[in-house]
């Protein structure tokens, strides 16, 4: 009785799959023309902190969580209006669903003025209900190039003695 549930447990085990940390939106090219709900999930790993990326957004200099499992940038209500309160929102249709099927409210989209060490590019963002830091996702690093080398370069806290 022992060695079967040891089995289940076992096969319990080896089917289960650990993801990285991601806020993932699903790539809109991949969803059916007239179907326009997208994914967004949060899965946790042992990583403590989040990746930041500086940048200058509409001459405002805001700090993105990096994203690559997103597949647009997003922004907070709050947050929106604490740095863009007179930049217009537009009616958006992109509907936000979470990994366990709870809807995520988006309340427009915006273009803006995005600036990351010289390059400068008008993008999209949408704007959403709810509680977290502004996502830099895929849409956004296609077009702005980061310095990966500086990203995950590792810089030791403390010199070693021998």
């Amino acid at each position: 009785m022992l060695k079967g549930f040891i089995e289940i447990i076992v096969i319990s085990v080896k089917s289960y799959v650990a993801y990285p940390m991601s806020h993932h939106l699903s790539d809109p090219a991949i969803m059916a023309d007239d179907v326009d709900n997208l994914g967004l999930f949060t899965l946790h790993t042992g990583r403590k902190t989040p990746i930041k990326v500086n940048l200058q957004i509409n001459n405002k200099p805001v700090s993105f969580q990096l994203d690559t499992g997103a597949a647009l940038s997003v922004m907070t209500e709050k947050d929106f209006h604490t740095f863009f309160k007179s930049v217009p929102l537009q009616v958006c249709t992109k509907a936000l669903q979470t990994y366990s099927g709870q809807s995520f409210s988006v309340l427009g989209e915006c273009v803006i003025e995005v600036d990351h060490n010289g390059q400068q590019q008008r993008l999209p963002l949408l704007v959403v209900k709810g509680n977290g830091p502004p996502l830099m996702g895929r849409n956004w690093l296609e077009k702005i190039q980061l310095d990966w080398t500086s990203i995950f370069c590792v810089n030791p806290s403390e010199q070693l003695e021998q």
